[in-house]
């Protein structure tokens, strides 16, 4: 059985191969007529139709139409009451995130040492170098493709989370690590992933728009791919070429800078008023033992042991 996730380096889709060996170890190999689904919004149009399919904690989300669940499935918990929903099963199965499990390693307690740390979104990294923003407030920054065991570290470390990055949000929760959950870039915000999950734990998905910012060379890069495919630049002599781009880097200055402040002054009113969020004890403890339940019955279903 294959353990399937999308192949990005991003914390939430790395903790598939990380996590699931440490909780189900000598099991899983490269057999792709069998999938074990487990933490992502992978159940959408992109999943594979043929092979036999084991859930355990994924969400639905994404492109459409979202699959039918079949005799090709066999589902054991879902990320939350809106996936269920729309995959047309019941909502018994809206269990919670299969990251929720990472719960169930023990773990010894370690001294707070950050006050608020920013974990973004592993597509924010293209275009901002959003670390300058931390050193710039002071505030600990945390990178969603680092290496699985120091994410976790720093978020253990962390007293208040600021993140755009829904594992970052959930790692931090199951570890009792109060939240901001924020968003920069309306493209990349998937609303109903957030809200799946913050049904399930009983909180309300409330975002603060940190507001976007682009590099100097992404912006120009989008700028001058839409200008090529729209056959502009070829048309233009290079004097008047040289121009446009001359004019595109100013307006790009003041726009940025202008922009940029704005970020600034969102974060720190977050740092002052600290609108964070979390889950409470009971509601946590209980989803990972329903997790834990439900992982049992598929080692045992599977006549795994150990």
């Amino acid at each position: 059985m294959k353990i399937y996730h999308l192949k990005i380096n991003n914390f939430g889709d790395a903790l598939n191969n990380w996590l699931w060996p440490k909780l189900i170890p000598n099991f899983f190999d490269n057999d792709e007529n069998n999938l074990f689904i487990g933490i992502g919004t992978v159940l959408n149009a992109w999943l594979p139709q043929t092979p036999y399919k084991i859930v355990l904690g994924a969400g639905a989300g994404g492109k459409k139409p979202f699959p039918l669940i079949n005799e090709k499935f066999r589902l054991y918990a879902l990320r939350g009451p809106i996936s269920a929903r729309l995959l047309n099963v019941n909502t018994k199965f809206g269990i919670g995130d299969g990251a929720i499990l990472l719960k169930s390693l023990k773990y010894q307690p370690v001294h707070k040492e950050f006050t608020f740390s920013f974990m973004p979104h592993v597509a924010s990294k293209r275009f901002w170098n959003w670390k300058e923003i931390c050193d710039e407030l002071l505030i600990t920054y945390i990178d969603p493709e680092d290496k699985i065991e120091k994410i976790i570290e720093s978020i253990r470390k962390t007293q208040y989370l600021i993140t755009s990055a829904l594992h970052g949000a959930i790692v931090a929760d199951l570890f009792r690590v109060p939240q901001i959950h924020v968003y920069s870039y309306k493209k990349w915000l998937n609303k109903i992933k957030w809200e799946d999950w913050c049904l399930s734990v009983k909180l309300k998905y409330n975002a603060v728009e940190i507001g976007p910012l682009y590099s100097r060379d992404s912006i120009n890069e989008k700028i001058y791919r839409e200008l090529d495919k729209n056959k502009v630049f070829p048309i233009l002599n290079p004097m008047i070429g040289n121009i446009s781009k001359k004019l595109i880097n100013s307006f790009y200055s003041f726009g940025m800078n202008y922009n940029k402040e704005k970020v600034l002054n969102t974060f720190r009113w977050i740092v002052k008023n600290n609108p964070s969020i979390m889950s409470k004890d009971e509601d946590i403890n209980n989803i990972h033992e329903q997790l834990q339940e439900k992982l049992f019955k598929f080692k045992k279903d599977f006549s795994i042991t150990g």
